[in-house]
């Protein structure tokens, strides 16, 4: 999966991703009752930052590793006290016990992950945590119920999903005498669009990234998306569910 490593990729994704990461990292870390701040921690996968910046307020030290230099480009651009490797997650830049926690977002799907936990156990000292978080969205338009059958029956059979591993961490973690699960938790959080940020935000997902290497235009794929969403917008801005699957776990 090499997609994110386009520069029009990355700046779409940059742009019009929903920001929702600091309530998401805040409720991880109060659900570990994580009360002081960590000296080193690494955000893996950061994309262009929206996942990393946030971990600041709770870190001396943050580092990000991506494998997409255009991503990176990016998120350097955003606060200087970040330091940013362009790395695989299954080979981390960081000495044997040297972080106090990894977080990985969306990501995980996209890893080596028996090489990538073996790299966590790794750089993290005994007793470190790992928080891995995935969002998704549903489809659920809280105003308009329709609006789902379009998404899941619509688009999700026009731009199916590219190959991934889906995997949870607790059961890639079954056998792990080296790392522990500690709990799982869900929550929804509510994101306001209207009709322009919706389309752009589809255009952000790695179907449409797939789509678009597999030969559709993305002028085509924009005409399509705006003229399925429109119908289904009665305001100016819509209510929407943005899911989250939150994990983390310990060294032992």
């Amino acid at each position: 999966m090499r997609h994110f490593e386009k520069k029009s990729i990355s700046e779409r994704y940059d742009q019009f991703r929903p920001q929702v990461h600091k309530s998401v990292i805040k409720k991880m870390l109060e659900l570990a009752s994580c009360e002081k701040k960590f000296q080193h921690v690494a955000d893996i996968a950061c994309g262009t930052g929206h996942s990393t910046i946030p971990l600041l307020d709770y870190s001396e030290n943050v580092y990000g590793t991506d494998i997409s230099k255009e991503m990176l480009n990016i998120a350097k651009e955003k606060n200087p006290r970040v330091t940013y490797y362009l790395t695989p997650a299954e080979d981390l830049p960081f000495d044997d016990g040297f972080l106090d926690a990894i977080f990985v977002c969306m990501a995980l799907h996209w890893f080596d992950q028996k090489k990538f936990l073996a790299e966590a156990r790794r750089t993290l000292k005994s007793g470190g945590l790992l928080f891995v978080y995935n969002m998704s969205f549903p489809g659920t338009m809280v105003q308009n119920p329709r609006y789902n059958d379009w998404h899941t029956k619509e688009y999700w059979s026009k731009y199916p999903n590219p190959k991934r591993h889906n995997t949870a961490l607790n059961k890639l973690l079954e056998n792990n005498e080296q790392i522990q699960l500690i709990e799982n938790h869900s929550m929804d959080l509510s994101i306001d669009l209207d009709c322009l940020e919706l389309r752009n935000y589809l255009l952000t997902q790695s179907n449409i990234d797939a789509a678009i290497d597999n030969g559709d235009s993305l002028e085509s794929v924009e005409r399509w998306i705006e003229e399925g969403i429109k119908p289904f917008f009665k305001s100016d801005k819509e209510q929407f569910i943005y899911s989250c699957e939150l994990s983390h776990a310990k060294c032992i």
